[in-house]
């Protein structure tokens, strides 16, 4: 089956188009143009854009594929050259354009120019509305405007230097530092008010625990002289338990 074999013949054998599209593809990238029927330059273009790619890689086998292919080897190198310089940054493609001259005289068949991009083509600018023209306008004269008003407070600001003449703004500035440094003294002041508190309350504390602990102390003193006194007690009446003893034997 011949899936995917289908190739324009362009009326020539395949030895003699092999050859054509040799000479042409070697006019192309000497020259960067060429002049031929429209049915050739979609030819050519698509194994145009196959060389470039090979360029694009850079492999060994990639440029010996180009020299094998192109007749001239300086025209080989010169691919190489702008495969890496022109058109590395472009590596999906659109590296050729077909633009249509018109119909031959004789035949009448279709001319075309082919052209290798070096350079990306430039995308077609948009003609602005009226509309969007006199916003523009209206949007630089409000530009303008506050730029001549940055101007003249500029100017005057200088004068005032010279001058030595202080502004509001500037007093109001100093002003603002004399409050924050008042403030900042009031802050440290304060903060000093509560170390001296918490200091004291502290020492408060320490007194407390230390009357705390005397007095445990004083009480366990209390309760081993109650203690003695019962032990005392106790062996005074042992000799008269003794000698009631005696005396019922």
């Amino acid at each position: 089956m011949r899936h995917r074999k289908k190739v324009k013949k362009l009326s020539r054998t395949a030895s003699h188009r092999r050859a054509m599209l040799r000479n042409m593809l070697t006019s192309l990238f000497k020259h960067e143009t060429i002049t031929t029927t429209v049915a050739k330059a979609k030819a050519a273009r698509q194994v145009a854009e196959r060389l470039i790619k090979y360029a694009i890689s850079g492999t060994l086998a990639d440029k010996r594929r180009i020299i094998a292919y192109l007749k001239d080897r300086d025209t080989a190198h010169k691919l190489i050259r702008l495969g890496k310089e022109k058109f590395a940054d472009r590596p999906r493609g659109g590296y050729t354009a077909i633009y249509r001259l018109g119909f031959r005289k004789g035949d009448g068949a279709e001319l075309a120019l082919l052209k290798l991009l070096v350079e990306p083509k430039e995308k077609k600018r948009r003609k602005k509305r009226p509309e969007e023209v006199e916003e523009a306008k209206v949007i630089e004269a409000a530009e303008e405007e506050e730029f001549e008003v940055f101007k003249e407070e500029e100017f005057e600001e200088e004068i005032a230097e010279e001058a030595g003449i202080v502004t509001e703004e500037e007093a109001g500035i100093v002003t603002e530092e004399e409050t924050e440094e008042e403030e900042a003294g009031i802050v440290a002041e304060e903060e000093e008010t509560e170390e001296e508190a918490g200091i004291v309350a502290e020492e408060t504390e320490e007194k407390e625990e230390a009357t705390a602990e005397e007095k445990p102390t004083e009480g366990k003193a209390e309760e081993s002289s109650a203690e003695k006194s019962n032990e005392e007690a106790e062996t005074e009446e042992t000799p008269e338990e003794t000698s009631e003893n005696s005396d019922n034997s």
